[in-house]
């Protein structure tokens, strides 16, 4: 597998996801997030971390709502741009204080932080996953480095739009496997 590979796969990927209206996104990520909520690993799960979505990626906040009317422990990435590395960040409310990236992400202003050993549940996105449980991401690492950390056992479980599903997604060998990804149409288990 070359970087080139990787390059146009999420070239393409991005183009489908640019293609989705506003409202498709708003009804999938709807779709993609009772399905979660209604399985029996969000269910049983403690503690949960969730990304705060970007746009045309699945909308994470119903996901926040319902872990916190269950009393569930919500955390979110918090970025170490030097170190590229994430610590989860605990949040309460999904009106709490953040910032914005240089990168666009959203970030919670906040020093409440947990170890990673205490995540019972880890929302993972991408631009891409196939059937095997492969992801490509936006090509930063951080969830790689994440969730290779051995301190990490989590059931890893990405949330995604049909379209992103492909045939096969180009790995490396830092590239970490998941344990199931929600679509608006299925749920898989790998």
């Amino acid at each position: 597998m070359t970087v080139s590979d990787k390059k146009a796969t999420r070239k393409l990927l991005k183009i489908d996801l640019d293609s989705l209206a506003d409202r498709d996104v708003y009804e999938k990520s709807a779709s993609i997030s009772k399905a979660l909520i209604a399985h029996d690993v969000f269910q049983a799960a403690k503690s949960i971390m969730i990304y705060m979505a970007m746009p045309k990626e699945v909308d994470t906040a119903m996901l926040m709502l319902a872990a916190f009317e269950a009393g569930k422990r919500v955390t979110v990435p918090k970025c170490d741009w030097a170190s590229r590395t994430m610590t989860p960040t605990v949040i309460e409310t999904l009106n709490c204080k953040v910032s914005h990236s240089d990168f666009g992400l959203v970030e919670v202003v906040s020093d409440k932080v947990i170890d990673i050993s205490e995540i019972d549940l880890l929302i993972v996105p991408g631009l891409g996953f196939d059937n095997k449980g492969q992801r490509i991401g936006r090509g930063a690492g951080y969830y790689d480095r994440f969730m290779a950390d051995t301190s990490f056992c989590a059931i890893k479980c990405a949330v995604g739009f049909a379209l992103q599903v492909v045939e096969d997604v180009p790995v490396d060998d830092h590239d970490m496997a998941l344990d199931m990804l929600v679509t608006e149409s299925k749920i898989y288990r790998f």
